[in-house]
């Protein structure tokens, strides 16, 4: 299994009613993190998240190309890393762990 480290560039998005860029300091608090994994020489690749707080109400769906329904995967914590074992289909992945909200 490869093992990726990935330190604080997740790509964070936010949803907003405005088009904002989501990299301004304007922008709303994100609400999901996605992480591309492009290139994969494996049927599974090892992501490992530092530098990023994640917490746990989130839920984290791989979506592949030419699929219509995400994958849901487990988080897990090791110190202060997250681990993502993420499946790969045509070399490559998006990675998105969304924010769970409480409608109550």
């Amino acid at each position: 299994m490869i093992s990726v480290k990935i330190i604080g560039c997740a790509v964070e998005v936010a949803k907003s009613e405005k088009k904002t860029d989501p990299c301004s300091p304007l922008a709303p608090r994100a609400r999901f993190l996605c992480v591309p994994v492009v290139y994969a020489s494996q049927d599974n690749i090892e992501v490992h998240l530092k530098g990023i707080k994640v917490g746990n109400n989130y839920i984290v769906e791989v979506f592949h190309p030419g699929v219509k329904e995400p994958v849901v995967i487990q988080l897990k914590t090791d110190g202060d890393e997250y681990i993502l074992n993420v499946p790969v289909k045509r070399k490559c992945a998006m990675v998105h762990l969304k924010k769970i909200t409480s409608l109550l």
